[in-house]
């Protein structure tokens, strides 16, 4: 019998696939970088820095969420220019299919290396002040660049000047520098010379390392000395003149990664940064390009004067990624295996005739392309849309897409289903929505997303109620984790695509073509019949609340010790009606129904007046009997019970009454957090003030009530039967349906 494939004999994820790219990681080999997938929003950053350098009146300011591959577009960028231009032309051809122009884009970028382009990358910008702190940081940059490729580093730099003045000033700097030592934060007693120093202030910047404003320290020892150094806007354009000179260059391109700290911080004083931005500034032809995770234009309500001028020097270009491009570049992470590729080809096309037809009628082709769904298989096309805005939504970060492809801490998901299954492989075929809830839902890192705690409780809440014993591939679980995915989409997307929506449609069309659960609109209705959620004209919602958690659990305080109050007389109305069919031969009256719990079974909680109808040979005795029983929270109360009877009937031997317990039945027999899942979703039903929610909520408290009642009511339950005998307590213990049973 032959073997059949598994998608791991056709694809794989390379595990040292970079997402997050770092300087580090960039360099771990001089192919690294031609990974990179120059996806349309990065092309059109592209052209327009080439734009700005080659005439252009501005600078260029590059934004986008945290996991849109800003810091990898920032060091590409730096490879296009400085790195050997046979990788350069080779990155061209590899990504030809995926440049509309890619032979004027390489020209165009191939003419300004050679007219002389130094590109800096720096990174974490965290802690800098807003002048002499960003001038010096800058020199230090474009040193260091220089120093790499053995250029001329010309001497007369703001930082010069510090060192030459320090030299000069010797112990006398280090005597006022201990004299004001509590003033200072990093530069301590450690530091003990001159040449010390100035090793300390002439290291590179490494960004693992924590911000040091060692120079704001060194300019307080200044000022206390009455010395006032000239770190200026001017200073450094004569010595970015003289780099440029020196060395035949036209143009200092500084791209400067993780710069969100330095506006933050100094969003008041930006007139440093506006001097040294843009091609028409003090400082000529250097080009300072921020990188952040948000434009300047998030602080004009802080500062709009400063940050609007300093926003007038560029142009904003946004590196979020469209829906389609996020497919292109999880699909790019997706590496063909050369030996299989044919018959992966005729597999896949397979594949796609089984659901093709949801991409074509379901999704607009200008927001994701039919070759983008078919690029991504065995990734279903519903999946596929889920988990590009999971990735965003739920973590903030696009960058989640391929962590789940490769597989880690978090979740290997998509690894263990290309490892097992495979297009021949039965209910194994497509990865769908439910293979993300590992990923996106079971995690354990810290700051979680509140939304994302809530449907996890949810969850555990319904598996514990309903599915205890179900494994994790049950149909039933499998539909439940796909309904609370789209549910808490549609909580953080509330606008969002149709098809993010949580309907029946939707929950349909994520099985659709797959084979592997038939009738998922039968499982969806036998899920709201169980109460898990409700389905209104097909529109699938989670039984909300809109009070507040201090609230719900002042409430809930309040109620935990009301079993008796909440339920009793409930019990005591549902006996009535099951046995009013026996009594109703009988005179009115002759029957009196009472139920309690355990700790309303005392003789205090029957008054004399009412004891007395059932006593004999008293005037107002009426002939009447009790029927009392008597009904517990869990175990612990339940094997308290007797005792509580017997203690009542010795007090009331000459009375007519007939107790009952339970003895194989509490509350909580199914479940030992029952009572605490009744408490919770009454309190809720109490303070919620939305006419939905609260009907959800009471729905959910009553359905509760009903499976108990009924486990009560059952033929075979067992009743335990106490009754005063010749002035002894007795008791007997029958089915119901016999002699003393509930009838």
């Amino acid at each position: 019998m032959e073997q059949k494939r598994h998608y791991a004999d056709f694809f794989y994820v390379p595990q040292d696939y970079k997402a997050n790219m770092t300087r580090e990681n960039i360099n771990e080999t001089p192919e690294t970088w031609l990974q990179f997938y120059p996806h349309a929003k990065y092309v059109d950053f592209l052209q327009t820095l080439l734009g700005v350098i080659n005439g252009g009146s501005k600078s260029v300011w590059l934004t986008g969420n945290y996991g849109t591959g800003k810091s990898f577009a920032a060091l590409v960028t730096q490879k296009l220019f400085m790195d050997d231009e046979a990788r350069v032309r080779r990155w061209f051809a590899d990504c030809k299919n995926a440049l509309v122009d890619g032979e004027t884009l390489q020209n165009d970028l191939l003419a300004r290396r050679r007219e002389g382009t130094l590109v800096v990358f720096d990174y974490n910008a965290q802690g800098l002040g807003p002048d002499a702190d960003l001038l010096v940081r800058l020199e230090q940059g474009v040193i260091g660049a220089l120093n790499e490729i053995n250029m001329i580093i010309p001497a007369k730099a703001n930082l010069d000047e510090i060192i030459v003045r320090l030299r000069e000033e010797g112990v006398n700097f280090f005597k006022t520098r201990d004299e004001i030592q509590d003033r200072l934060a990093y530069l301590n007693a450690g530091i003990k010379t001159t040449e010390q120093l100035i090793d300390e202030l002439e290291k590179p910047h490494n960004p693992t390392d924590a911000p040091v404003d060692l120079l704001g320290d060194v300019q307080k020892v200044f000022h206390a000395r009455s010395i006032y150094l000239g770190v200026t806007v001017d200073r450094f354009s004569t010595w970015i003149n003289e780099v440029l000179k020196s060395n035949n260059l036209r143009r200092i391109v500084y791209i400067f990664d993780e710069f969100s700290g330095f506006i933050e911080t100094n969003k008041e004083h930006l007139k440093t940064f506006e001097e040294v931005s843009g091609s028409e500034n003090a400082v000529g032809k250097f080009y300072l390009v921020p990188v952040t995770h948000m434009s300047i234009k998030a602080y004009e309500s802080w500062a709009a004067a400063n940050a609007k001028k300093s926003g007038d020097r560029f142009h904003f270009r946004n590196l979020q990624m469209p829906n389609d491009t996020a497919f292109q570049l999880a699909a790019h992470a997706m590496k063909g295996i050369p030996q299989t590729s044919d018959e992966w080809k005729t597999e896949r096309d397979k594949l796609w005739s089984a659901v093709s037809s949801i991409a074509d009628t379901n999704f607009d082709a200008n927001d994701v392309s039919r070759k983008s769904f078919y690029n991504i298989l065995p990734i279903h096309p519903m999946a596929a849309f889920l988990l590009k805005f999971l990735a965003e939504s739920a973590h903030s970060n696009q960058r989640s897409i391929f962590e789940y492809l490769k597989g880690n801490a978090d979740g290997r998901e998509f690894q263990d289903f290309i490892r097992i299954g495979g297009p021949g492989i039965k209910s194994k075929q497509f990865l769908t929505v439910d293979y993300l809830w590992k990923y996106f839902i079971e995690r354990e890192d810290l700051g979680l997303n509140k939304e994302i705690i809530s449907i996890r409780s949810e969850f555990e809440r319904i598996k514990g109620r309903e599915f205890q014993n179900r494994e994790e591939d049950d149909e039933d679980i499998r539909v439940l984790k796909t309904v609370l995915l789209f549910c808490l989409l549609s909580r953080l997307n509330p606008e969002g695509h149709e098809r993010l929506k949580p309907t029946v449609r939707n929950i349909e069309l994520s099985f659709q073509g797959d084979g592997a659960i038939v009738n998922v609109s039968g499982i969806i209705k036998s899920l709201a019949d169980k109460h898990c959620f409700s389905v209104v004209n097909g529109n699938i919602e989670l039984f909300a609340t809109y009070v507040g958690g201090a609230e719900v659990q002042k409430k809930v305080s309040e109620l935990e010790g009301k079993f008796h109050e909440l339920l009793s007389g409930k019990v005591q109305e549902e006996i009535k009606k099951h046995i009013k069919s026996l009594t109703s031969s009988f005179s009115a009256g002759r029957f009196d129904i009472r139920v309690s719990d355990l700790s309303h079974t005392t003789l205090t909680n029957i008054n004399a007046a009412t004891r007395d109808r059932y006593s004999m040979g008293l005037n107002k005795d009426n002939g009447a009997v009790c029927l009392w029983f008597v009904v517990a929270k869990n175990r612990e109360e339940q094997l308290q019970i007797p005792e509580k009877i017997k203690a009542l009937l010795n007090n009331l031997r000459d009375h007519r009454i007939l107790m009952f317990a339970l003895p194989n039945l509490s509350f909580c027999d199914s479940n030992a957090e029952l009572w605490n899942e009744y408490v919770l979703q009454y309190a809720q039903y109490m303070l919620e003030n939305d006419s939905a929610a609260k009907t959800q909520r009471q729905k959910a408290y009553e359905k509760l009530e009903r499976e108990w009642f009924d486990e009560i009511k059952k033929s075979t339950q067992v009743l335990k039967v106490y009754s005063t005998v010749n002035g002894q307590v007795e008791s007997v213990q029958e089915p119901n349906g016999t002699k003393y049973g509930i009838r």
